[in-house]
Order: structure tokens, then sequence, then C-alpha cells
């Protein structure tokens, strides 16, 4: 091991070095990404329970009216 790192050039190790730092950009990037489209979902979730809260409102006075006439 020791023989293969010591033969490496300057221009290979730094070939590796930033191929290796371009795919920690692109990790990050993709981890951002996939941040950004979930708090998009769960904010669209969240709208759906208010409207589901609203129906089942209507719903309950609904039932309520009936049950008191």
């Amino acid at each position: 091991m020791n023989r293969v790192l010591s033969n490496i050039s300057i221009k290979t190790s730094l070939t590796l070095f930033g191929n290796f730092s371009l795919l920690i950009i692109i990790i990050a990037f993709l981890g951002y990404r996939a941040d950004e489209e979930g708090s998009s979902s769960l904010s669209e979730v969240d709208r759906g329970a208010d409207q589901m809260r609203s129906v089942n409102r209507g719903q309950l006075s609904i039932a309520n009216a009936q049950l008191f006439i």
C-alpha cells in the first residue's frame, strides 16, 4: 500500500481530490433538493388536513342539526 501511495503523482492526487470534492458537492446538493421537496410535500399534506378538518366540522354541524330537529 505504501508503494502505491508513494508512486502517485501530484497531478493524480489532485485529480482524485477534485473528483472526491465534486462527489461531496453533488451529494450535498441532492440532500438540499430532497429537503426542499419534502418540505413542500409536508405543507401540501398539512393543507389537505386543514381541508379535511373543515369538512368534518361541516358534517358534524349537519349531524347536530339533524339530531336536534
